[in-house]
Order: structure tokens, then sequence, then C-alpha cells
């Protein structure tokens, strides 16, 4: 366990390590309990996509902070509510938001128009 001065005091404060990939499964089980309590009015289905979205984008912050040379900021609280409002807002691992793709959930929040799959739409028709 290292040791790092608050910036208010002189005073240590005690922080766990992190350091590599690995040390992310301690922080597992408190970000897995957070989204699902955020989550639990979703039906089942919805719920786990939701869940597995949230730790994916807590891994994603994970990472981002240690090749930051934050480590010392790494708490499982923070990273939890982080991923639960980038999932809230349809921000996914890997994905783009694209507001012109009328199937994306991104789309559909941004505007007031619905999808009707198997009908060929022109751009043009769009509502915008």
């Amino acid at each position: 366990m290292s040791v790092r001065l608050s910036p208010d005091r002189d005073c240590p404060i005690p922080s766990p390590a992190f350091s590599g990939p690995d040390d992310f499964l301690r922080l597992l089980a408190p970000i897995r309990r957070r989204a699902r309590q955020a989550f639990r009015g979703l039906d089942p289905e919805s719920r786990e996509e939701a869940e597995q979205e949230v730790v994916a984008n807590a891994f994603a912050t994970y990472r981002r902070l240690l090749e930051r040379g934050k480590s010392h900021v790494i708490a499982p609280g923070p990273l939890a509510r982080f991923a639960i409002v980038q999932t809230r807002a349809g921000r996914q691992v890997g994905g783009q938001l694209n507001v012109d793709d009328v199937t994306s959930h991104y789309s559909s929040s941004k505007r007031t128009c619905l999808a009707e799959f198997g009908k060929n739409v022109k751009k043009d028709e769009i509502p915008r």
C-alpha cells in the first residue's frame, strides 16, 4: 500500500496501489453492486447488458487513469458513477455516437424520429 499526502493537510492518507489491469479485479465487486442498484428498474436482459457496459466503461476509464499516471485517484465509487452516467447517456465503449444513424439509441434520444425496420427511407426524408 502506498502513502500520499493530502493536498489540504500534511498528514498521509493511505491509498491502495494500482499498477495494472489485474488490480481492477479488486474494484469489480463494488462497481457491479452500484451498477445493479442503478439499473434495478430495467427488465433482466436490459439490466444485464447495462451492467456489463458499466463494467467495460469503468475498465476503460481505469486504464486511461493508469496511462496518465493518476493511479492515486482510482476508487470504485467515482469509477462506477462515471460509468453509469456514460451508460445512461448511450455512450458505449468502442462505439461512436452518430446522430445520423436513425437506428442508434443516441440518435433517438436526440431526435423525435422513429425507425421503421424493413422500409427504405431516403436521407432527405429524415426529419431534422
